[in-house]
């Protein structure tokens, strides 16, 4: 499971028995916008510089874990994965039931980083799917999501509407159901 935040990216590790591992960089949409992404749009070389730091960021999640699953799901929880979601699929509005569940190809991924470097923020406020408070961190989510998904050889990354709040209420509801 991957949550891409403002100022961090959570990774946690897992299987039908629970969770067996965490993980946190401090590699987060607005963080990276914030220090790399300073012009509008974006210059190549830019996008080149926070590349460059993503992938020192994501060295430690991938040697700890990637020698140490053969098969792997990656779950996307969050705005980022929401997004790009949305916005491959041209929603004029957010729909959950058309969002959760879906497959995020990486093909797609990179399809969306090179259409949104070329535009500036206010270009990107008028693609369908794409919730006009992201468009200046959308580029910087993307890029993140990409790095991920290539660190992990991974071809699609499975889309969450759900975050760690409803896996919060799950939890709960089901120890408040074992006991009584």
């Amino acid at each position: 499971m991957i949550d891409i935040g403002g100022g961090s990216t959570e990774f946690i590790h897992g299987d039908g028995a629970g969770m067996s591992e965490a993980m946190s960089v401090d590699v987060g949409s607005v963080r990276l916008t914030e220090r790399y992404l300073n012009s509008d749009p974006v210059t190549q070389a830019q996008s080149d510089a926070m590349a460059a730091v993503i992938d020192g960021a994501l060295a430690p999640v991938g040697a700890r874990w990637v020698p140490a699953v053969s098969q792997l799901t990656l779950v996307g929880i969050a705005g980022t994965f929401t997004t790009l979601a949305a916005v491959e699929k041209k929603l004029g509005q957010y729909s959950q039931g058309e969002v959760h569940g879906s497959l995020l190809s990486l093909g797609e991924v990179r399809r969306q980083i090179v259409n949104y470097q070329g535009l500036t923020v206010q270009q990107r406020k008028a693609i369908p799917g794409l919730h006009p408070m992201r468009a200046d961190v959308i580029l910087a989510g993307a890029y993140l999501i990409e790095k991920i998904m290539t660190l992990f050889n991974a071809s699609q990354v499975v889309v969450s509407d759900q975050g760690v709040r409803y896996g919060l209420l799950y939890q709960r509801l089901a120890r408040a159901n074992s006991i009584t």
